[in-house]
């Protein structure tokens, strides 16, 4: 299907091409992540060496029962189903925050399997799997800002800190991921709706389904701000997003691997 809209990697910001910001933004994040990565990791590989390869086979199938299959999380029904869809969607897409990283430079790119049949069938369940992500986001915040489960409180003897704040911004986060990706697809639905084309894979009820509906009155122009505009915001959330993950508890996303080839066996 033509686009009646400009992409981003075609688009122009006044005078200039709007693929220079989509250079500049992962340039600049992936630089500053490295940096922090090194320095948060500094301490760690000053610490005593205890690297265990042994038994291999197993610890790669407690890597899968525990970090993939998230394993221990249905031992509380409400919390183990909300962290399950999070870690799912983590996984699901983020083949599309790296397809949108370099949709910026080329328009035409495509992740290897992600043409033809493979991208529809993938684009169909980025919607669900997204708008899945957004309810749980939802229910995670309003638990952690109203109800506050007693088990998150921490003992004040104890003397550790509270991370509400980090979880929260963690949170908020990913619905400004989930919601830029729906504003840039469903501004292109709409545009393609007013000039009398049907949109390819849109899902009813999913999120992206409902920003091309809320946005059907809009005119081409402002359409078209919004379709790069909620790419660039995609771009810079996901950078700084990546660049916060090392800086807190959220570390362990990242040093989950290295850990299968650390921990203790019986």
């Amino acid at each position: 299907m033509s686009s009646v809209l400009t992409s981003p990697a075609a688009a122009k910001l006044g005078f200039i091409p709007a693929a220079l910001f989509a250079w500049i933004i992962p340039v600049v994040g992936i630089t500053a992540f490295i940096y922090i990565l090194a320095k948060r990791s500094a301490p760690l590989f000053r610490a005593e060496k205890d690297i265990r390869l042994n038994q291999p086979l197993r610890r790669f199938g407690l890597m899968i029962k525990y970090a993939l299959g998230q394993y221990r999380h249905p031992r509380y029904p409400l919390a183990g189903v909300l962290h399950i869809v999070l870690f799912s969607g983590f996984v699901i897409l983020s083949l599309r925050s790296l397809t949108l990283v370099f949709i910026g430079i080329s328009e035409t790119f495509t992740l290897p399997g992600l043409s033809g049949w493979g991208g529809h069938l993938y684009s169909i369940l980025k919607d669900v799997v997204s708008t899945l992500v957004l309810i749980a986001v939802i229910v995670a915040m309003i638990r952690r800002g109203i109800f506050k489960p007693e088990r998150y409180k921490v003992p004040p003897q104890t003397g550790a800190k509270d991370h509400t704040w980090e979880a929260v911004v963690v949170l908020m986060l990913i619905t400004g991921l989930l919601a830029a990706d729906m504003l840039f697809e469903g501004s292109l639905d709409a545009a393609h709706r007013q000039v009398g084309l049907t949109p390819e894979g849109l899902v009813p009820g999913t999120g992206r389904w409902a920003v091309a509906g809320l946005l059907s009155g809009q005119s081409l122009g402002t359409l078209q701000g919004l379709h790069v505009g909620g790419y660039f915001l995609h771009e810079l959330i996901f950078f700084s997003f990546l660049c916060f993950l090392p800086m807190g508890k959220h570390f362990h996303v990242i040093t989950s691997l290295p850990n299968v080839f650390m921990m203790k066996l019986d």
